[in-house]
């Protein structure tokens, strides 16, 4: 890992979400590392032994952007083995009543000191949209990380039907599920939060990687029209490559679906983290052909039959470079670009590089001479 740089990790977790930062420890020596987790996936014992694998000492911060089991329900496993060694625990106060182990872990968490604290993750309050609120940043790690969405107020109102001005949100947690903003600041400059520079952070451009969650597209369409800049190196497509049904449009007014969140956001890198064979028709067609219009290349968790015999015979393992078909260990610092874990270099000052692309995508274009191609390629 070079001097300054973090890796950004989007795990293949099945039909979940995990992704993971990793970075130097300041002063630790250098085969020490820290993470950054935002979501837990569906499986703590696999993440766990990830983190182990990659030599993570310390865990600067778990965000758990909503309360759906795919994205919360590796945490607790996580927490117990590197308690004490956990910065703060961000969770989203989504439901009126949140599910009961969750909030109760959390509580249990804090009252034995096992994490230095446990924070709700939202926006207090924002009438000039920036980066939104630091949740880690210099000089602890190398980036920066700040909730852009929601505001206490769209939160309130999912959880409680409590009344709020403009138009309706949608339903259930997906409808507030955060967005986050991750930057890395230009060589030279470190502001820490709370300071001066460290504020004035965020509303400097550009954002690197825009966690999507699964924020569904009304959240989208009210991001959008209240000021936000979503453009993005990278964004981590929101629900799984499919977030629920577009806005029609009304009235003459338009709507707001696949076209209008690509153009918004403007990807070069869009990475989506979807299982394999899931139920659900994820990713959709529509959001990824907009998103290539958009002049964004596809990165995709999914291993499918068109990218190999046996998809979920070779499921959380990856594939060797140049050699799409062959499964290695489960567990590996060796990645490529797409159809198992999708690891991207974070540089400050400069654009995330993903590992392997090239090599893996013209092995991918070899196994399909005949023009037929996986969705990431089409």
């Amino acid at each position: 890992m070079a001097s300054g740089a973090a890796v950004l990790y989007c795990l293949e977790v099945g039909q979940g979400s995990c992704a993971v930062i990793v970075d130097a420890i300041p002063g630790a020596p250098p085969d020490a590392f820290q993470a950054t987790i935002v979501d837990a996936g569906v499986s703590g014992p696999r993440l766990a032994q990830w983190l182990s694998h990659h030599r993570i000492k310390h865990i600067a911060a778990i965000i758990l952007t909503h309360n759906d089991a795919d994205h919360t329900r590796g945490a607790p496993v996580i927490v117990a083995q590197y308690r004490k060694r956990i910065g703060r625990i961000y969770m989203l106060v989504d439901r009126a009543t949140p599910p009961a182990r969750l909030w109760l872990d959390a509580q249990r968490w804090w009252r034995k000191r096992w994490v230095g604290g446990v924070d709700r993750l939202e926006v207090a309050a924002q009438p000039q949209p920036g980066a939104g609120a630091t949740l880690v940043g210099p000089p602890d790690v190398s980036y920066r990380l700040c909730c852009a969405y929601p505001t206490m107020f769209d939160a309130e109102a999912v959880a409680h039907g409590a009344e709020r001005l403009g138009d309706p949100l949608g339903h259930g947690p997906n409808a507030t599920s955060a967005v986050l903003r991750l930057a890395t600041d230009a060589p030279g400059q470190n502001g820490a939060p709370g300071t001066a520079e460290g504020a004035a952070a965020h509303v400097l451009p550009p954002t690197r990687v825009l966690f999507g969650a699964d924020l569904d597209y009304p959240g989208w369409k009210r991001l959008a029209e209240t000021g936000h800049d979503l453009r993005a190196d990278v964004f981590i497509v929101a629900h799984h490559g499919a977030p629920a049904a577009p806005i029609a449009p009304r009235g003459g007014e338009p709507g707001f679906g696949p076209d209008q969140l690509a153009r918004a956001v403007q990807p070069r890198f869009a990475v989506v983290s979807v299982g394999t064979g899931n139920r659900y028709g994820h990713p959709d067609g529509d959001l990824l052909a907009a998103l290539r219009g958009a002049g964004s290349t596809i990165l995709c968790t999914q291993l499918t039959a068109a990218c190999v015999d046996d998809p979920l015979g070779t499921c959380g393992r990856h594939l060797l470079a140049g050699h799409p078909a062959v499964a290695m260990r489960p567990v590996t610092d060796r990645g490529t670009a797409c159809a198992g874990h999708i690891q991207l270099t974070l540089s400050p000052g400069q654009p995330p590089q993903p590992a392997h692309l090239d090599a893996h995508q013209r092995a991918v274009d070899e196994l399909f001479a005949d023009g037929h191609h996986p969705l990431c390629r089409r």
